[in-house]
């Protein structure tokens, strides 16, 4: 999955790459959110903690 983040990653504004990079993020977001059990509350920072660890670990466009 990574591999085929690599490429959008380097022309995030391209439009397809940009919808590619869209859906892989809400993807990842839904799937970290519904993993949560209902009783189980969201902390306010853990969110942009996560999105912020998830964008850390993608190779660099540069």
């Amino acid at each position: 999955t990574r591999n085929f983040l690599l490429a959008p990653q380097c022309a995030p504004m391209d439009p397809t790459n940009l919808h590619i990079l869209t859906t892989a993020y809400h993807t990842l977001s839904s799937a970290f959110l519904a993993s949560l059990s209902p009783i189980q509350s969201l902390p306010v920072q853990a969110f942009p903690d996560f999105v912020r660890s998830v964008l850390n670990t993608l190779p660099s466009s540069s």
